[in-house]
């Protein structure tokens, strides 16, 4: 577009600055046709207003600008970064030398010593035959940026990757007010530079990391405690009110169902009833013999009543018959009598019949004692009980009785003689032993049974140990273990 205007080269009453972005197409005409020019940052300068003469007719436009004059000519606009002429711009009017220009704008309120200007050069829009604003379009070509200091071109290579070099977008941290990208190196740790991770808590309190560990501290107390669950999220391991692990045994559960099968049939309290009531009914067919059996009493009744026959006899042989009759009588009667006497003699007396007595007794008191050694009924639902506890511990929640122990061989070496590593406070039933050492070790509990754990091995053992028994420990070779650790659970 044009516009109309008066240059400052003839009219000297003029203000030097009213006119001064109107730029004429040629010298020597007034209020003629004009036309504005674009204006380019000349360089990425900030030159700093040292000084401001005052007095005479530069009054407030004279300046001391550190470097300005060197860099710039007649007609050049300077534009205020900051302050209180921020983004204005002046024209430069005069260059005195190479730190002293004249501007053409006096603002005595705005303009401060201080302030800093960026420099600007006008440059003349071009048009094409037809009147359209010729733009200068620069052929397409590889994209560059910049790459310490040097023009890199943006390359893609798919058969040697080490040729790479894309674009910049790499992630950024600043350390020490220096911005670093984040790299790994595996070759050289110390090359590698990491995101640094601040973990917090709910109250913004820093959970400190140190060594490569995560140290974190769980609250068990207050309205808001933290939870710990350890398992897959769908089983989870349990604790009881006893705040003790459950811990369930499938392979003793079954061993003691077994148990269980084969102690059924053993013998019964009914069992045992029904053969006490077949000796008492032996016991009561024997007294019913020794009732039916000819007894002492009863045999001197029969001699009694022989000898009042014999009597009888007698009296009657004296009244009647010879003397020879009555001696063939006495003679028969004689001979009854020693069949009578050897027949006594042949029958059970009383003293047999009371040392059968004492043999049946013998026989019922031995029966008695087997009755009462055998298992009864009672006996066995205590066993039984017993081994249900015993099932229910294992099935459902076989509890850790001991704190785990730890022997580090890296402090206090171990030779091939026992050596007390701990003492019980409950009872104990298994142990499960990882010798994590550079040894074979020697476990036993109360001078028992001593159970060996190779090198690197893990093993378990089923003992019985009580509080106050003492667990002990020695090498299995003469060379002493000077490394590594032995982990033990005890288990009850």
């Amino acid at each position: 577009m044009t516009m109309k205007g008066f240059t400052s080269e003839r009219n000297r009453t003029i203000d030097k600055q009213r006119y001064s972005t109107l730029q004429p197409i040629g010298s020597g005409k007034n209020c003629q046709d004009v036309i504005t020019k674009s204006i380019y940052q000349v360089n990425n300068t900030l030159y700093p207003i040292t000084a401001i003469q005052k007095g005479g007719p530069d009054q407030n436009r004279k300046m001391t600008i550190t470097g300005l004059g060197a860099d710039s000519r007649i007609g050049d606009v300077v534009r205020f970064i900051g302050g209180l002429a921020d983004r204005m711009e002046v024209a430069i009017v005069e260059v005195i030398d190479n730190d002293t220009v004249v501007l053409g704008h006096d603002d005595e309120v705005r303009i401060q010593i201080g302030d800093e200007v960026n420099l600007f050069r006008h440059n003349t829009l071009t048009l094409d035959e037809d009147g359209s604003l010729n733009v200068s379009v620069t052929g397409s070509g590889p994209i560059q940026f910049v790459d310490d200091g040097i023009d890199t071109e943006v390359e893609k290579d798919s058969v040697d990757p080490t040729n790479n070099k894309p674009l910049p977008s790499a992630m950024y941290i600043e350390k020490d007010g220096v911005l670093l990208p984040v790299t790994k190196d595996t070759g050289d740790i110390n090359n590698t530079i990491s995101v640094p991770v601040e973990i917090v808590g709910m109250d913004g309190t820093e959970i400190n990391i140190t060594a490569g560990d995560i140290n974190v501290q769980l609250t068990d107390q207050g309205a808001n405690a933290d939870v710990v669950r350890i398992g897959d999220g769908t089983n989870q391991l349990g604790i009881n009110t006893d705040l003790e692990g459950l811990v369930h045994d499938q392979d003793t559960h079954d061993k003691l169902d077994l148990l269980q099968a084969k102690t059924d049939l053993l013998a019964t309290e009914a069992k045992q009833d029904l053969a006490i009531i077949e000796l008492q009914e032996i016991e009561a067919e024997l007294v019913t013999l020794n009732a039916d059996v000819a007894k002492e009493a009863k045999q001197d009744a029969a001699i009694t009543e022989l000898q009042e026959i014999e009597a009888q006899l007698v009296t009657l042989n004296s009244n009647n018959g010879t003397g020879a009759n009555q001696n063939l009588i006495i003679a028969e009667l004689q001979e009854i009598e020693s069949e009578l006497v050897t027949l006594n003699s042949n029958v059970s007396t009383e003293a047999k019949q009371d040392a059968a007595i004492v043999e049946l007794q013998e026989i019922e008191a031995e029966l008695t004692t087997l009755n009462t050694d055998v298992a009864k009924e009672a006996k066995q639902d205590a066993i039984l009980l017993e081994l249900q506890n015993i099932a229910g511990i294992n099935a459902t929640q076989m509890q850790i009785v001991e704190d785990y122990f730890v022997q580090d061989f890296a402090a206090t070496q171990l030779n091939d003689t026992y050596a007390t590593i701990k003492t019980l406070t409950s009872t104990v039933r298994v142990m499960k032993v990882l010798n994590n050492s550079g040894g074979e070790v020697i476990l036993r509990i109360n001078a028992g049974k001593e159970m060996i754990v190779g090198q690197g091995g893990e093993a378990e053992f089923k003992v019985l140990g009580v509080p106050t028994d003492l667990v002990e420990m020695k090498g299995l070779s003469s060379t002493p273990v000077t490394e590594g650790k032995v982990y033990i659970n005890f288990e009850g």
